[in-house]
């Protein structure tokens, strides 16, 4: 290992990709992070990427004693990348006092205990909008820092002056001011990218979320602005790029090649790309038509700004390489990723590992009635059922309107009679296996014989059918056919999961989670399973739906094909 480094907000957006940059360039990691914007999924998930999974303490930098105990734990901590702050410009405008705390004291924090542990240098995460508004473009390291535009910028003004401040009073450390300018994208193998806790306040995560259908719109902060379109103008750059630079940031200071004991470099592409042009070049490349509105502008943004980047491409020897689409790509794939995920995320196997100790599967899981019981009985965990809501609207039905001379009161109680002996364990268990045992092998959230297999990222494969969800095509035999968006998504739902379940509640909330007319709803999700029949027909595909007690079912038309995927 080339040293030990400390990154501070390590499981964040940036700070996670970086970390796995650190680890492949031969570097120990230790994170810190409160998880106040993040998950400690994210380290596991770091792991998974670069095979080493880094040491992790859940800790907030205004925490002195605990970071000294950190320092204390980790010894050897050579350099530190500080990542952890409140970075949300529109936020800060109504929180300032949350930001001036959060973003300076953790600063201070580990300035002052650095020369205590022997820490050499740091790599400070500054921003562009130190600039403000610049009087010309693209904007040069030499470019005067012009009064904040709104809180979070002020933080990063005043960060880097007691940086500055710092190391010119003699204490012994080095500094690294990386003014980096509008991070997007995410990690190519979708194991990491963007997830803001709650509601987004970045551009792409809003913006992917809107089009995978989370969200309504996105809105467009102005278009009255002194630009080509009139929406704002900035330098988007890849986030991996980004997590680049501060490798080689950590590299210059521990092999003591700085030319000054304080260096400045901004970190972008040269490109200066307006908001409504982002969106077409992500329609361009993902080929989802994204749902936008323009609105007023918000409070603290600047008009234009995108970066010179020369002196870290000459001096850091460090450029920007992947384009602008296959950025946006990445973050599209890191958003199906998501959706993939989580997909059943009240149902089957995430269903079953979400239950606490003793803890049992009910009808507030999200299942109805019946598949609640079959889920618990094929695999093993209790069943919580709740009589009354079944058998007391039909005995307060007869006390109150019926007539003992009737037919009618007489098949009320024989009908509740029937209930009370089903909600009997063994008459259910009995009926359930001799009625539905085929359901409940099919039901087993695992299986040896899956239906579909993934043949790559996002493309699957189904008894010769070859399904890319990407591209949204089918193909069976060199026919092929470009599927409707819903559609697609409904099919992955059949082939992601084999032996899980899906409701007919998870169609409403994939897609009409708006819609609160039953009937509509019906009609809306017969026309989608429609068009997918038609799409299988056409192209000759050995597939079927079919409708199975309420929900759908996809099959092999062969009568051997035995395994299947149940949309309940």
């Amino acid at each position: 290992m080339k040293g030990k480094i400390l990154v501070t907000g390590g499981t964040g957006y940036i700070g996670s990709h970086t970390v796995v940059e650190l680890q492949n360039a031969g570097y120990e990691v230790v994170i810190i992070d409160n998880l106040s914007n993040s998950s400690a999924d994210v380290v596991d998930n770091i792991e998974k990427v670069s095979g080493i999974r880094p040491a992790f303490e859940e800790l907030d930098c205004l925490d002195y004693a605990g970071l000294d105990a950190v320092f204390t734990k980790y010894k050897g901590i050579k350099a530190i990348i500080h990542f952890a702050a409140s970075k949300a410009v529109g936020e800060s405008v109504q929180k300032p006092l949350l930001y001036y705390r959060n973003n300076l004291v953790s600063l201070i924090n580990l300035l002052e205990l650095m020369p205590k542990h022997g820490v050499e240098g740091i790599v400070f995460s500054s921003s562009c909008t130190v600039y403000g508004q610049p009087d010309e473009l693209p904007v040069t390291e030499k470019a005067p820092i012009k009064k904040a535009e709104s809180p979070y910028g002020n933080t990063k003004q005043i960060n880097e002056e007691i940086v500055r401040d710092t190391v010119a009073s003699g204490a012994p450390i080095n500094a690294i001011l990386l003014r980096y300018f509008n991070p997007i994208g995410a990690h190519p193998t979708a194991l990491l990218g963007e997830l803001p806790n709650g509601v987004p306040q970045n551009l792409i995560p809003y913006l992917t979320q809107t089009a995978i259908g989370i969200r309504e719109k996105l809105s467009v902060f102005g278009d009255d602005y002194d630009t080509p379109d009139g929406s704002c103008i900035r330098d988007f750059i890849n986030v991996v790029d980004l997590a680049k630079a501060h490798v080689v940031a950590i590299h210059r200071i521990l092999e003591n090649k700085q030319k000054e004991k304080v260096e400045v470099f901004n970190i972008g592409t040269g490109r200066g790309l307006s908001v409504l042009e982002l969106i077409n070049a992500f329609e361009k490349a993902t080929g989802v038509k994204l749902n936008y509105q323009i609105v007023g502008r918000r409070a603290g943004d600047i008009e234009k700004v995108w970066a010179n980047p020369e002196l870290a491409n000459n001096e850091l020897g460090w450029k920007a390489e992947t384009s602008i689409e296959d950025t946006l790509l990445s973050a599209w794939k890191w958003q199906l990723k998501l959706r993939m995920d989580g997909i059943r995320a009240k149902t089957g196997i995430k269903l079953i590992n979400s239950l606490k100790d003793g803890e049992r599967i009910s009808v507030s899981s999200g299942l109805n009635e019946p598949d609640c019981f079959l889920l618990a009985y094929s695999t093993g965990v209790g069943y919580c059922i709740k009589m009354d809501a079944f058998i007391r609207p039909f005995w307060v039905d007869v006390i109150l309107k019926a007539h003992w001379n009737n037919i009618r009161t007489w098949s009320y109680v024989l009908f509740s009679l029937i209930f009370c002996l089903f909600y009997i364990p063994s008459v259910r268990l009995f009926l359930v296996r001799i009625l539905s045992g085929s359901r409940i092998e099919d039901n087993h959230v695992e299986s040896s014989q899956p239906l579909a297999q993934q043949k790559g990222e996002f493309v699957w494969e189904v008894d010769g059918l070859t399904f890319d969800y990407l591209q949204r095509s089918i193909t069976y035999h060199d026919q092929t056919c470009i599927l409707r968006k819903q559609v697609a998504e409904v099919l992955l739902a059949f082939l992601k999961a084999p032996g899980h379940l899906l409701l007919n509640e998870d169609l409403k909330k994939l897609f009409w989670k708006e819609l609160d007319n039953v009937d509509s709803f019906m009609e809306r999700r017969n026309r989608l399973i429609t068009d997918l029949r038609t799409d299988l027909r056409i192209i000759g595909a050995n597939l079927s739906v079919t409708l199975v007690n309420g929900g759908y079912q996809l099959h092999f038309s062969l009568e051997n094909s035995k395994k299947s995927v149940k949309n309940q």
